[in-house]
């Protein structure tokens, strides 16, 4: 059984159900970085100032490489952390390998969602292009193999990355095809993510009215389904047609601290929607403020990163 690696909120990595110590709080963040930036280098100077912004300890070289050398005895056989460039990485290695192996088996069905999560993986690390072309695999895949509800998602998250992309008419005709096919089958808290995905659509697209009514029906359906991790996406949502679309920043943070409530109410720290919450309330403002005081993007996500992965630290 694989190890699943929690990064937001305490970091930890599951195994067969149960915790696997990561050693001390340092220690943690070193892996948050390198798993946050799963197939690319870290230099040993960048880990060294994201654990101590100020005045780092004549040691820290030595403490950074010690904590790498813990965390592969820890994770041997689960994670691969390997030296390159005068830093480390940690190699993308299990979540394609589900997919050449569900493709290598015959396993067709299994085959598109390993397909999506490949798609996922990447997305999270800001490869758009490239999870755009394996939602594409799996739309191909289960259009060959008349599976309608498959299709919808592959559909889903295609039109969700081409958002993310900019690419807002082919996210259109994709979320609205991915709508009309869930509406078929029947599936309400479905039809609530993908009125969610549309909401964004038409706020990206200046379409303010449309946005707030795909908003609205997918709160409705939210509610009326009772998943409260769908509710922290569509409050999201919501909240960003009031701010972006709408000018109105009181309902705006009103329903981002809805959001906030519902996620933090389910436990849902580890898991989807607390990453979208972090993501669009945390990580997007904090690297704004950041690069107007002069900082970059990529340092300043790593710093909340960083924050997050000592909560709770016993």
């Amino acid at each position: 059984m694989g190890v699943e690696f929690l990064l937001l909120g305490a970091v930890r990595a599951v195994r067969n159900a149960r915790l696997v110590h990561l050693g001390p709080r340092q220690q943690r963040l070193v892996f948050a970085v390198l798993a946050w930036e799963v197939g690319r280098p870290v230099s040993v100077d960048r880990l060294i100032s994201l654990l101590w912004p100020v005045s780092p300890p004549r040691t820290a070289e030595h403490a950074v490489r010690v904590c790498v050398s813990r965390l592969r005895s820890i994770l041997a056989g689960h994670a691969e952390l390997t030296a390159q460039g005068g830093g480390y990485v940690r190699r993308e290695r299990q979540v394609r390998h589900a997919a050449r192996v569900a493709a290598q088996t015959g396993e067709r069905r299994l085959e598109g969602p390993a397909l999506i999560r490949v798609g996922n993986h990447l997305q999270c690390r800001g490869r758009l292009v490239e999870a755009s072309a394996y939602y594409q695999q799996a739309l191909e895949l289960s259009c060959v193999m008349g599976e309608r509800h498959a299709e919808a998602n592959a559909l889903h998250f295609l039109g969700g990355v081409e958002y993310l992309m900019g690419e807002l008419d082919a996210a259109l005709d994709h979320d609205s095809e991915a709508l009309r096919i869930y509406l078929s089958l029947g599936g309400r808290n479905d039809e609530a993510r993908a009125r969610t995905h549309l909401a964004n659509v038409h706020r990206a697209s200046g379409r303010c009215d449309a946005a707030m009514a795909d908003a609205r029906a997918a709160l409705v359906l939210a509610l009326e389904t009772g998943e409260r991790r769908t509710e922290t996406w569509v409050r999201s949502a919501l909240a960003a047609t009031h701010l972006l679309a709408m000018g109105d920043t009181g309902e705006a943070a009103a329903e981002y601290e809805r959001s906030l409530a519902v996620a933090r109410a389910i436990g849902a720290r580890h898991e989807e929607c607390e990453a979208l919450i972090a993501d669009k309330i945390g990580y997007r403002l904090l690297a704004d403020q950041a690069i107007q005081a002069g900082a970059t993007r990529e340092d300043d996500r790593l710093r909340t990163a960083g924050d997050l992965a000592l909560v709770d630290d016993p």
